[in-house]
């Protein structure tokens, strides 16, 4: 009789368990459906802006095109191939109870990534700013490679931020992921309802002001899922150690 009561306790146990672990999936579920929702809101207010504010000449296409750059690698690093690879080497190393070795792997990991997009970008902007006088001004590639010269460091704060919401994830924590995205489309809304109160700026100088709105948000970004990552314990600091 008593192995049959302890026979049902386990199995009541496993049972409230299971239950519990669905309540928890779907908490995160609404969770991260309610913020990404949100965020889509706010990115077709933000259409609606900047397609009344700037319009769809020559500089919006510019800017368009410019901002494809830095989006390529948070694609490449932040959201491709090297958040598949990192991520679940990391879940794994925190759930086998080893956090400290998880902890130097993100460190190893998110220096070595931010060295080589600063690398990059600095090349990128050096390279640029060699070669504009080549071009006409106020032309359309001089207008891209302008743009993209201010936006440029935006990928190495995106991607960072990309980084830290996988290390996110990775320890259960959904809820500032899923917002961190929306950042941007705050900070372009709030920069485009200011544009409001001076109508005479002309249509460049507003594309330009969009794309330093842009840089900022990407910084508001990284800073917001770094200051989350440290709070779950994880601390992203900059280390030469680990890289190999």
């Amino acid at each position: 009789a008593r192995g049959g009561r302890k026979g049902g306790g386990a199995v009541n146990e496993g049972v409230d368990r299971g239950a519990s672990d669905r309540r928890g999936v779907n908490r995160n579920v609404n969770i991260v459906g309610a913020l990404t929702g949100m965020s889509r809101l706010f990115g077709l207010v933000r259409e609606m802006l900047t397609s009344r504010l700037i319009g769809a000449d020559l500089e919006q296409s510019a800017f368009v095109f410019a901002f494809q750059i830095p989006n390529l690698f948070r694609k490449l690093f932040g959201e491709g191939a090297l958040s598949a690879a990192f991520v679940p080497v990391y879940k794994e190393e925190v759930e086998q109870g080893r956090r400290a070795s998880g902890e130097q792997l993100a460190r190893a990991v998110s220096s070595m990534m931010g060295a080589m997009l600063g690398g990059i970008c600095l090349a990128g902007m050096l390279a640029i700013s060699l070669v504009l006088p080549a071009f006409e001004a106020g032309g359309k590639t001089a207008t891209v490679m302008q743009l993209a010269r201010i936006m440029l460091p935006y990928a190495v704060f995106i991607c960072a931020a990309a980084f830290a919401m996988g290390v996110q994830n990775a320890c259960g924590r959904f809820g500032r992921a899923a917002f961190a995205p929306a950042i941007l489309n705050i900070v372009w809304i709030a920069t485009l309802l200011g544009l409001f109160f001076f109508p005479e700026l002309p249509v460049r100088r507003r594309v330009f002001i969009v794309a330093w709105a842009v840089l900022v948000s990407g910084f508001l970004q990284m800073a917001f899922l770094i200051h989350a990552v440290w709070r779950n314990g994880v601390r992203l600091r900059p280390t030469a150690v680990g890289w190999r």
